[in-house]
């Protein structure tokens, strides 16, 4: 996805304008506010997603662990291809533990990849 904004050399946030201008260097006027409307909507999506209560710091942290490989998306512990049912509990032959309320889970023996059903 494309970084609307950048950093001055003051680092001060901006929106990129790049590709704003004519060809003679002049601005584009209409692009330059199709841009900011297109940074407003970026924003609203991702304010959708977070909510109005959230950590910054918290969400750079997330965001560098699934980057690193640290963070993966769990599946329910029906999804594992180690899942069978016994007593009506699901149940995980490698996590060894009941899962009655088919909560998210994690194989801590099973290959990688397959952790998380995938």
């Amino acid at each position: 996805m494309e970084r609307l904004t950048e950093r001055t050399a003051a680092g001060v946030a901006n929106i990129n304008y790049s590709g704003c201008y004519f060809d003679d260097g002049m601005r584009d006027k209409i692009a330059e506010s199709a841009r900011r409307q297109t940074v407003i909507e970026r924003l609203a999506s991702i304010e959708d997603i977070l909510g109005e209560d959230y950590d910054l710091d918290r969400l750079r942290e997330l965001v560098m662990a699934g980057r690193e490989g640290r963070c993966v998306i769990i599946k329910k512990c029906h999804e594992c291809k180690h899942h069978h049912t016994a007593y009506g509990y699901h149940y995980c032959r490698f996590w060894h533990k009941f899962c009655p309320d088919d909560g998210d889970f994690y194989c801590q023996y099973a290959p990688k990849g397959e952790a998380y059903g995938g």
